[in-house]
């Protein structure tokens, strides 16, 4: 420890010169060279319209989507905004002191288009629709007023070079930022709603839907070979009921026939009786009844047990 000591002691001198330079070029560096501060936007470019025409955007012949001429579209709209043109436009807007006052002074008007022309960058990856504009300033006040006005001088000329002569004048132009602004409002709508009924991806939700179905279509199928197969039994069932009625209809035919005979039997089983006990009635104690009536008496008793075997209840 005691050789670092002396180290530094033998070299104050030197470590206080170079701290003392660096401290002071800091210093100028932020005099002579303010910070710079950067706005950033996206332009997305779905279609360009062409033509004398007020037909709805993307719905007539004078439409042509990046699909036709995606990069040459893409370069011509970086060239517009980034042209000359558009730049002037927006420094006579805002004014040349403004954009001048804390990058040297001044009202110079080419002098506050120069400054705009180099932090203005417009970029956009191959294939791509969206245009990455930012823009760098001395001015934090600056930054955002200047590619506003840049976007806004952009839309005028886009318009006046696509479409001609019709899109001159402010009623033109009121009606392109009103259209903008309607659309705008409808993608925040699509989005709420999409929010608002749990949709955030429209193919998955027609996956779902279709998934859904599927599922409903399986069990129409099921319910249907089920009712086949039930109506099938039903109808086996029907068969079986049918046969059991007509045979019951055939015992009752044949059990009231039987019945009939068997009335007859029992009428005249108890006619033979009473002649039993008549004669008994009318012959003395120690004598027997006619045998004669005793033999009819068992001769008509068999078949009265015969029709209780057969008859049932």
């Amino acid at each position: 420890m005691g050789d670092i000591y002396f180290t530094l002691f033998r070299h104050q001198r030197k470590i206080l010169l170079f701290s003392a330079t660096g401290i002071l070029a800091a210093l100028a560096l932020l005099l002579f060279k303010p910070p710079i501060y950067e706005s950033q936007t996206k332009l997305d470019i779905l279609y360009v319209v062409e033509g004398k025409s007020f037909n709805p955007p993307g719905n007539g012949e004078n439409t042509v989507s990046l699909n036709e001429r995606g990069n040459s579209i893409i370069q011509t709209e970086m060239e517009i905004l980034q042209s000359l043109d558009v730049v002037m436009e927006a420094v006579q807007t805002l004014g040349a002191g403004k954009i001048l006052a804390k990058a040297g002074g001044g009202n110079n008007t080419n002098a506050a288009a120069g400054l705009i022309v180099k932090g203005l960058t417009a970029e956009s990856s191959p294939g791509s629709s969206v245009i990455q504009v930012s823009f760098q300033h001395p001015d934090p006040e600056m930054v955002q007023p200047v590619l506003g006005e840049i976007i806004v001088r952009y839309f005028k000329k886009h318009a006046e070079i696509h479409q001609g002569s019709v899109m001159f004048g402010d009623f033109s132009i009121q009606e392109t930022n009103r259209l903008f602004k309607a659309i705008a409002q409808t993608k925040e709508e699509l989005k709420n709603a999409r929010s608002t009924a749990g949709v955030f991806s429209v193919a998955a939700a027609d996956k779902s839907y279709g998934e859904q179905v599927s599922q409903i279509r399986n069990k129409l199928f099921a319910a249907q070979a089920e009712l086949v197969e039930r109506r099938e039994v039903l109808k086996q069932m029907s068969n079986a009921v049918s046969a059991t009625l007509k045979s019951i209809n055939t015992v009752a035919e044949i059990s009231n026939d039987k019945v009939d005979e068997y009335r007859n039997v029992c009428a005249r089983l108890g006619l033979l009786r009473k002649r039993e006990q008549e004669l008994y009635s009318n012959t003395p104690t120690k004598v027997c009844p006619s045998k004669t009536c005793t033999r009819k008496l068992r001769k008509m008793r068999r078949p009265k047990k015969n029709l209780r075997r057969r008859i049932p209840g």
